[in-house]
């Protein structure tokens, strides 16, 4: 673990390029998905399955989000958020 030193690499939001990352830089291998694991992320410390890493990365600290296109206009960081809310919301588009 860096203990709050930030590494400074530049990832692309996608799994394969943050599973590279943690395993090149940090020592983290791939496998054993259920163990714990914590976030190398400066300043943060949240502890979580490894297999909820990258989704952790990408929806915390790396911010990609998707706009809803129902009408509504909201934002979601996580595709199950978005088709969650498009399966139960009353969205202006969905009336």
């Amino acid at each position: 673990m860096d203990q709050g030193i930030s590494c400074r690499d530049i990832i692309r939001g996608n799994k394969r390029d943050i599973s590279l990352h943690l395993h090149k830089k940090h020592n983290i291998a791939p496998g054993a998905h259920k163990m714990p694991l914590e976030c190398q992320w400066l300043n943060c410390s949240k502890v979580m399955r490894k297999e909820s890493i990258f989704r952790h990365i990408l929806a915390v600290h790396i911010g990609k989000k998707t706009r809803c296109n129902c009408g509504c206009g909201q934002f979601f960081s996580r595709n199950d958020s978005l088709r969650r809310h498009l399966k139960n919301a009353r969205c202006r588009g969905n009336l």
